[in-house]
């Protein structure tokens, strides 16, 4: 089970705007240990943020024979914004 998958196992969507994590959803039911294990864990659950939106974008691509590269070009202010770090 991932990281982001322990989290959304609570009920929570988890996402990513301007370089934060963004929780969404019953938070009040998570305890100050496992908030401060998300701060701990910032890092990877960007990075598997952003590897689900590229795995998106790519079946994208191949649901529409469309290549990846304009994909992303059209995709460019969201990524943009959930890659800023």
């Amino acid at each position: 089970m991932t990281i982001v998958e322990r989290i959304e196992q609570h009920g929570i969507v988890v996402s990513t705007e301007d370089g934060k994590v963004v929780l969404e959803g019953n938070v009040q039911a998570l305890s100050a240990e496992r908030l401060e294990w998300i701060k701990a864990n910032k890092p990877a659950i960007l990075r598997e943020l952003r590897q689900r939106v590229v795995a998106k974008l790519g079946a994208l691509a191949k649901a529409h024979w469309v290549p990846l590269d304009d994909l992303l070009d059209w995709y460019r202010s969201d990524l943009t914004r959930i890659f800023h770090k």
